[in-house]
């Protein structure tokens, strides 16, 4: 794997790119990728309830432009979540009784970050950042941040086709391994925010705030090497919801297990629903 340390210099996008695509692995690899299957368990948390949730299983897979993250709870209100994209159509299913969760609903407004398959980040192998910059998204290098003590490089990743998200890649300055995807937006009042409580229905509601704020945060860590490949052994995603109704915090996190690289995945796990 190739690394390397910090000098002064500006990077540009396309350095930081190729450098990012050097830690995961040499080029003969990275062309071989066809699909991952990773699974293992998930920790749902409410973070302002006391850490109420749960444990749970998790499977995250992809194979030639479509994708899945299905997740299972022993709870009778959250028993499952799943995001697919068949390539064509992003389907975000209700959680329980017609009532998304506070991802699915995140991911229901902005389904750009599941079919442009920045969701998962290299644990899919539709990871945008495989494919150099054309007409479907370009790079923007901002520099260095440092996130609680840690210094990371920071591109903006702007999509053609628009998007009312912003959206920013980490990557550690010395690996260039990808740590952490955040997707931010500020709402006015005019266009409402997102309520989970009453499902998907809910992201149209007037807000009787100014304006309200959306963040999807996506960390990656534990890295290891599988069949040649360093992937993330530790995912965790992150949703903080500030408006009307005060401040929600929310949490997931994956410890991954057992990984199957190019190996065949059924093509039924990516099937939408023709009535949907």
């Amino acid at each position: 794997m190739m690394g390397a340390n910090v000098t002064a210099q500006k990077y540009t996008a396309e350095e930081v790119r190729e450098r990012h695509l050097a830690s995961i692995a040499i080029k003969e690899k990275l062309a071989a990728l066809k699909n991952i299957l990773a699974t293992g368990t998930v920790r749902y948390k409410v973070l302002r309830q006391g850490g109420v949730g749960a444990d749970g299983r998790v499977a995250l897979a992809s194979d030639s432009g479509k994708s899945l993250i299905a997740m299972n709870f022993p709870i009778s209100t959250y028993p499952s979540d799943k995001f697919v994209f068949n390539g064509k159509k992003v389907k975000i299913d209700f959680a329980y009784n017609n009532v998304r969760s506070y991802l699915g609903n995140f991911l229901y407004g902005y389904d750009e970050i599941v079919s442009d398959g920045l969701l998962g980040g290299i644990l899919s192998v539709n990871w945008p950042l495989y494919q150099v910059a054309s007409e479907n998204y370009k790079l923007d290098f901002e520099g260095k941040k440092t996130i609680e003590g840690r210094e990371m490089l920071v591109l903006r990743y702007v999509r053609k086709g628009g998007s009312d998200l912003a959206i920013k890649l980490f990557f550690d300055p010395k690996t260039f391994a990808h740590l952490r995807t955040e997707y931010r937006r500020l709402v006015s009042s005019q266009i409402g925010s997102i309520s989970g409580a009453q499902g998907a229905a809910a992201a149209d509601a007037s807000s009787s705030v100014l304006e309200s704020r959306q963040s999807l945060i996506e960390e990656f860590s534990d890295f290891k090497n599988v069949d040649g490949y360093n992937l993330p052994q530790r995912y965790r995603a992150y949703i903080l919801l500030e408006g009307s109704q005060g401040t929600r915090e929310y949490e997931w996190v994956a410890s991954l297990s057992d990984f199957y690289v190019n190996q065949a995945i059924d093509a039924s796990v990516f099937e939408i629903p023709s009535n949907q």
